[in-house]
């Protein structure tokens, strides 16, 4: 079986695992940046830092404390 027949086959399932893997983090990545429109142009660095800044008009971000872990272990 060539690479290409067997990665068209396997695609679609580890498209789907990760999707359901990412899919929290990527959801809770959008509610706290909102509108993509709210964001000037990103701006790369002579060092290589990017920056992304809000438009002086955009409303103010809704800020979400992250959860603390569901469970303590012990050291």
């Amino acid at each position: 079986m060539e690479l290409l027949e067997l990665f068209s086959q396997e695609a679609p399932a580890i498209l789907e695992d990760m999707i359901e893997e990412f899919a929290p983090s990527l959801e809770a990545l959008r509610d706290q940046i909102g509108d993509l429109n709210y964001y000037e142009t990103p701006e790369v660095l002579p060092n290589g830092d990017i920056i992304i800044r809000r438009k002086p008009d955009a409303p103010e971000p809704k800020l979400i404390k992250p959860e603390p872990p569901k469970e303590q272990i012990e050291l």
